[in-house]
């Protein structure tokens, strides 16, 4: 990561001092909510060029055969070498036949979808069994690595469901007036938070899994400036500690400790203050949230390690048994 992680390692400061100096300007650590608005503006375009597509009858064997696949390749995907593996060739084998395609929007219209099922899965699988997350990963990256803009599809789709992913708390403070930015009609304060929740698990578990821990690093520097905690954020802030904070104590050592004394002596206390400006399910999802936070900062006080996501585990041990391109 950039400012923010460069401030952690002033071996001078306390872990309060230098965590609180890390967390000075998220924007300096921070491109992603700019890459976010930019994505979702491309998914609009894509969007807009494939509706003529999306109708044309003579295309319909087509788009339901591509979608039929999917729905059966990616959902019924589970934590074993010899499935994910399945799925990876599955997959492999659809997208060396359907990308090769020289007939008008075909090609586009399988990446947006390929891309679309994997986000989905957040919302499909996920929100039922949080572990899930590794498992769809594990195999999408795997796509995304041959399939660049399948990867940005996926990110669109992600940010455009989860704006939260970026992190962007805009809108979603205590005191705002109506639903939070990204919840939908109707939709409970509990069932958007889970919701949300399932998103940034997948959405961490890929970068994870990429290597790419400089996101998680600028997720959590954002969050933690926010000048406000937002009420949606406690939730996210345990699912992301809970998700990366084992990888990303791995990758940062002394830096994650101080960060997570940031969260301990000043970020908790933000969230409490919340509990005061808040009512109903919004404030029952932070006193939860806090609850499981409290737990996982104990794990931690008395391990000194931040807990393996649960799931990661077999990705961590079975990881070279999967084929490296698909």
């Amino acid at each position: 990561p950039a400012a923010a992680a460069a401030r952690l390692t002033d071996p001078g400061a306390s872990a309060t001092a230098a965590a609180t100096a890390a967390f000075a300007a998220s924007d300096e650590v921070s491109p992603d909510k700019a890459s976010a608005a930019d994505a979702v503006l491309a998914l609009r375009a894509a969007e807009q060029e494939l509706e003529a597509f999306k109708r044309d009858p003579a295309q319909k064997a087509f788009r339901q055969d591509t979608k039929k696949t999917l729905n059966l390749r990616i959902g019924q995907v589970s934590a074993t070498m010899q499935s994910m593996q399945d799925c990876v060739q599955a997959l492999a084998d659809l997208l060396n036949r359907k990308m090769q395609e020289q007939d008008g929007l075909r090609k586009p219209f399988v990446a947006y979808s390929v891309a679309e099922r994997f986000a989905d899965e957040a919302e499909v699988g996920i929100m039922a069994q949080p572990r899930s997350a590794w498992v769809k990963a594990r195999v999408a990256t795997r796509v995304f690595a041959k399939y660049p803009s399948i990867w940005r599809l996926f990110k669109a789709f992600v940010y455009r469901a989860c704006p939260y992913a970026a992190p962007d708390y805009s809108g979603a403070h205590a005191g705002r007036q109506g639903p939070m930015v990204g919840q939908r009609p109707s939709e409970s304060f509990t069932q958007f938070a889970d919701r949300m929740v399932a998103y940034l698990r997948l959405w961490l578990a890929v970068h994870v899994i990429q290597g790419d821990l400089g996101v998680v690093w600028r997720w959590f520097a954002c969050t933690l400036n926010d000048q406000q905690a937002a009420p949606i954020a406690a939730p996210l802030l345990v699912a992301a500690l809970e998700t990366a904070g084992a990888d990303a104590q791995e990758r940062y050592g002394r830096q994650f400790i101080k960060l997570v004394a940031y969260i301990e002596q000043h970020y908790v206390q933000q969230l409490q203050a919340a509990l005061g400006r808040i009512r109903g399910e919004e404030a029952d999802q932070v006193r939860a949230s806090l609850s499981r936070l409290s737990r996982w900062l104990e794990a931690f006080r008395r391990d000194s390690r931040a807990p393996l996501s649960d799931g990661r585990q077999v990705e961590v041990l079975k990881e070279a048994e999967l084929r490296p391109d698909v």
